[in-house]
Order: structure tokens, then C-alpha cells, then sequence
């Protein structure tokens, strides 16, 4: 279970307070006191992006079907001091908070392209190092004792478009269930 005092335990609720904490820095006056005014214009927008990996708002999955801000409603003058006032405000914060997660989004891409980085492509035949961050080690053994790669070992087989390669390993890695093809 998560707590407060542990919260990486849950990654998607640590990046779904993050964006929420984003969109707040964006939205909210300097002097932080219109905060609590923005809140369920933010709720409505998070609830009605659609999410990379599923294909789907929130929304969608929980009520089957898109609720919107109705695009026809305009401020019009009103017999209702305010209402015009609440409705402008209100569409104004749904665009900003839409704005708000489109420019978090593209900083996102942005810092997590920042550190990617070119495969490296290797031949048939080119010696190699394999990381030893998967394998499973003989009882008894310490994990942060032991060398981070090991090898060299020959390339037999390359696949560039996956980046993935055979390796010719040794038969007592074999025994210990090692696959030969790594990315």
C-alpha cells in the first residue's frame, strides 16, 4: 500500500500529482488565492484527456461517453448578475488548463528525448559486453559484489531495426537459463 510518507511506491499516482501540481503553477494567481476556483475546471480537463496508453479519457471509461463544455454556450447579458462572469471564467479555465497539460506534455517529451541517445550498431563478429542486471545468481552470492558486465562475447546475429543481437555465450550461462539475444 502506498502512504504519504512512501508515495514512489505508485508511479502513476506520483506523475498524475505531478501534472496536477504543473497545471495549478500555471492556473493560479501569484498571491495563491484563487486556487480553490480552479480546482474542478482542472478535475474536468485531467478526466477528459486521452491517455497515450489506453486510448481512452477517463471519462470514457468510467461513464461510456465523452461529457463536454457545451462549445454553444456564450456569455450573453443576463437578468443574473455573475452568470456571464462564470460562465466566461469558466471557459477561460478550461482552456487554460488545457493549455496547461499540452505544454506539460511537450516539456515532458521533450526532457525524456533529452537523454536518449543513438544506438550503438554492432556487426556479426563484433565482441560485446552483457549486463548482469538480469541474471540470476548462485546462492550465496551478493548482487553488489559482483562485476556489472561481463564478456566479451562474439555478435552471431544481428537485427538493427529492433536492436537486438545473438550472442555467443558461454555453456554456464546457458545452464542457468540465459537467453542468448539481448537489445
Amino acid at each position: 500500500m502506498s502512504t504519504s510518507f512512501h508515495p514512489q511506491m505508485d508511479g502513476a499516482s506520483e506523475r498524475s500529482i505531478r501534472l496536477v501540481a504543473q497545471i495549478l503553477q500555471v492556473l493560479i494567481c501569484p498571491d495563491q488565492q484563487d486556487w480553490l476556483n480552479k480546482i474542478p475546471m482542472v478535475e474536468f480537463t485531467l478526466n477528459s484527456a486521452i491517455s497515450n496508453s489506453s486510448g481512452f479519457a477517463p471519462f470514457e471509461l468510467n461513464y461510456g461517453y465523452m461529457p463536454s463544455m457545451n462549445p454553444g454556450v456564450t456569455p450573453e447579458p443576463s437578468k443574473i448578475l455573475g452568470v456571464k462572469y462564470f460562465i466566461t471564467c469558466t471557459m477561460q479555465n478550461l482552456a487554460d488548463a488545457h493549455n496547461a497539460i499540452i505544454e506539460s506534455q511537450v516539456q515532458q517529451t521533450h526532457h525524456a528525448n533529452h537523454r536518449r541517445c543513438d544506438n550503438d550498431e554492432f556487426q556479426n563478429g563484433d565482441l560485446v559486453y552483457v549486463s548482469m542486471a538480469d541474471l540470476s545468481l548462485p546462492k550465496g552470492r551478493a548482487k553488489k559484489l559482483l562485476l556489472k558486465y561481463i564478456g566479451p562475447f562474439k555478435i552471431l546475429d544481428a537485427w538493427m531495426d529492433t536492436s537486438s543481437y545473438q550472442v555467443e555465450l558461454p555453456a554456464q550461462l546457458h545452464v542457468r537459463c540465459l537467453h542468448d539475444r539481448f537489445h
